[in-house]
């Protein structure tokens, strides 16, 4: 459950295979989840990342999905991302490492 003082975050379902990012995915974010991201879904076939609830991303923000994205396997998939997101990953020159629902 977030805290008073948290504006953003990630919870994992379905035994880590779900990633559900919320709020603003910062460097606060990245503090808090990273070494738990490093490990979440590790026995999960593939990680979907849900963005739907993100209001804002940065490139820490970046790094984590970076994390999921480096791992054996399928690439994670994307689901929720807004236009701005997508265009930040197309920027990093990170959007191919990730799998995306058809447009």
């Amino acid at each position: 459950m977030a805290g008073a003082d948290e504006s953003g975050g990630v919870r994992f379902e379905h035994k880590g295979a779900r990633w559900v990012f919320w709020g603003d995915v910062d460097a606060d974010v990245r503090e808090r989840y990273e070494d738990e991201i490093e490990t979440a879904g590790l026995d999960a076939p593939r990680i979907t990342l849900d963005l739907s609830d993100v209001r804002f991303i940065d490139s820490s923000g970046l790094r984590l999905l970076y994390l999921a994205a480096r791992r054996d396997g399928p690439p994670p998939r994307i689901v929720g991302a807004d236009r701005t997101v997508r265009d930040l990953l197309e920027l990093a020159g990170v959007d191919a490492l990730f799998a995306w629902p058809r447009d």
